[in-house]
């Protein structure tokens, strides 16, 4: 999961989003863009109600990042299937 940030969010209120997606238990990875930040959530997202994140006011924008099909996906399984 991808947390897009809005433009001109006080240092604080990153802080705060950071510290409550860490409680739940994720890794956060974040990316400090000229125009845009990103905050990347590490770790399984699936059962995560993202409307939580959104509340916060720093939020702009989330956007899902996952594989449905994974457990039939060859990257998952590399051995050559005939």
């Amino acid at each position: 999961m991808i947390v897009k940030l809005r433009k001109n969010v006080k240092v604080e209120q990153i802080e705060k989003l950071i510290g409550f997606i860490e409680s739940l238990g994720f890794e956060v990875d974040c990316s400090f863009g000229e125009n845009t930040t990103l905050i990347g959530l590490i770790g399984d997202t699936s059962g995560l109600d993202s409307s939580i994140i959104k509340s916060f006011e720093a939020v702009d924008e989330i956007i899902r990042i996952q594989e449905p099909y994974k457990r039939a996906n060859r990257k998952f399984h590399p051995e050559k299937i005939i």
